[in-house]
């Protein structure tokens, strides 16, 4: 994916035809290390994000390891072999025609392509097949050069049908001559035309070729995910999403996500193709990631971005030490149980079972969040008539008592198994915040998703998790 915006009448061009078109956090509690199983080979699938291509400097990324990418600190991490596979200027075109026989061609094919020609990977995409079907992890990041690199292409010929504008195009044609990959971008698109004076025509235009880049990622996804399970059906398959390309330091990233919304005028577009990435997932059963957040230069990670998105990766991974039999690993809330076992803060209810769908009770509650508080030194002489100032439980019921995030009775009971509400849960975590920094920087996500208007009925034990992993 190429430089996409430069000046603001860009962005502001694209949402206008968008509109037509669709009329500082402390970590609770340390985390044991966690168990990635055996990933012996790791195929890496996507364009030049994927690759490692960066903004400001000349990088050999195609189908090559670039150190700082994402995909190296993966592989680094989880012991892997790579198989880089990605290269800038792909689209899901390239894509499904490397894993799909009868997939359709365009006059666009390997645009960007440098290092084999068209006819070379025809006969190399065997290989890479071979590869995919011997992987024991992949990961695809695509779909931005489908409706925004090959704009210019597009529009270029668009405008020649016409034969009209033959200045603007012949610049056109003169960039793509250049080879400069900066140029296949959509503000040097703008600006050819503003100096041709042809932004009315490009308004026209345009529109047809996002549609067209939509349509291509809407036909294209389906035969892609399904040739990939056909070659390999075992394998742990993750999916990035279009990241937000407005995150250029670490300012941004902090930025809650409704404010980071309003400068980002180009979300309305990749919200079009993580819609059918995510779509996806719920269909073939692949991994969606998220990687919001990610340091971004121009339109490519800086090397932070990529450590950021490294992190999403390994994170979304499945931990293989995880005991309980009764959450799957393709269950939706998953990695906020596995969050919790990670971090020690919610233990099963044996030691293979999590019991997802039992109550939350007090002393589960208790001990949840003295571990997100970092497990205080307790200097309490309270005593209970139901628990032991010998139990493990005590310190963590005595400094919730102490700081009135929870309360015993009147008899001195103070009645730990009782079912909490959801009402109590969360005036319960907003109390709790009061007495320790960590929850710090996640308190208002917390507060935003789940108010104060709650039911009074008991809260099971995995959406007290779910509500919980917001917090770490």
């Amino acid at each position: 994916m190429k430089k996409i915006f430069k000046k603001s009448a860009a962005v502001l061009l694209v949402l206008t035809l968008v509109i037509s078109i669709f009329a500082p956090c402390a970590v609770a509690a340390p985390a044991a290390k966690k168990d990635y199983g055996t990933y012996r080979k790791y195929v890496l699938l996507g364009d030049s994000i994927a690759s490692g291509h960066q903004d400001d400097k000349s990088v050999k990324s195609e189908f090559k390891r670039v150190k700082f990418s994402y995909a190296s600190l993966v592989a680094d991490a989880l012991g892997a072999k790579l198989v880089p596979l990605a290269c800038p200027g792909f689209r899901t075109t390239e894509l499904r025609y490397m894993v799909d026989d009868t997939a359709p061609t365009d006059k666009y094919m390997f645009h960007n392509m440098h290092t084999m020609t068209a006819e070379q990977f025809a006969v190399k995409r065997y290989d890479m097949r071979k590869e995919i079907a011997t992987a024991d992890l992949i990961t695809i990041g695509i779909c931005g050069n489908d409706f925004v690199t090959s704009l210019k292409w597009v529009v270029a010929d668009e405008y020649a049908k016409d034969g009209a504008f033959a200045s603007l195009v012949k610049s056109l044609r003169d960039a793509e001559e250049d080879d400069d990959p900066n140029n296949d971008s959509l503000d040097d698109l703008i600006e050819f035309a503003n100096k041709a004076k042809a932004i009315p025509a490009l308004s026209v235009k345009l529109p047809a070729a996002l549609a067209k880049g939509i349509q291509a990622i809407n036909d294209n996804w389906g035969p892609i995910i399904e040739n990939i399970y056909k070659l390999n059906p075992d394998v742990t398959l993750l999916v990035l999403n279009m990241s937000d390309v407005t995150v250029k330091n670490e300012k941004d990233a902090a930025l809650k996500e409704n404010e980071l919304l309003k400068n980002n005028y180009m979300t309305a577009i990749l919200e079009v193709a993580n819609k059918v990435m995510r779509d996806g997932a719920k269909k073939y059963g692949y991994t969606y990631v998220d990687t919001n957040g990610a340091i971004y230069d121009e339109t490519h990670p800086t090397p932070a971005g990529h450590r950021f998105i490294a992190d999403k990766i390994l994170d979304i991974l499945p931990n293989k030490s995880f005991p309980y039999t009764d959450i799957s690993t393709t269950d939706a809330n998953y990695k906020a149980v596995e969050k919790m076992y990670e971090r020690g803060i919610m233990s099963g209810t044996s030691k293979t079972a999590f019991s997802p769908n039992g109550a939350l009770t007090k002393a589960v509650l208790a001990q949840a969040l003295y571990t997100i508080a970092d497990k205080p030194k307790v200097t309490s002489k309270t005593e209970f008539a139901d628990v032991k100032s010998d139990s493990k439980t005590y310190p963590a019921i005595a400094w919730a008592c102490d700081n009135g995030i929870l309360r015993a009775d009147r008899n001195g009971n103070f009645n730990p198994k009782a079912e909490v509400s959801y009402n109590d849960f969360y005036w319960a975590v907003i109390k709790a915040g009061k007495f320790t920094d960590n929850y710090d920087g996640k308190q208002s996500n917390f507060t935003v998703k789940y108010g104060a208007n709650l039911p009074t009925k008991a809260i099971s034990r995995v959406q007290a998790a779910v509500r919980l992993s917001y917090l770490v």
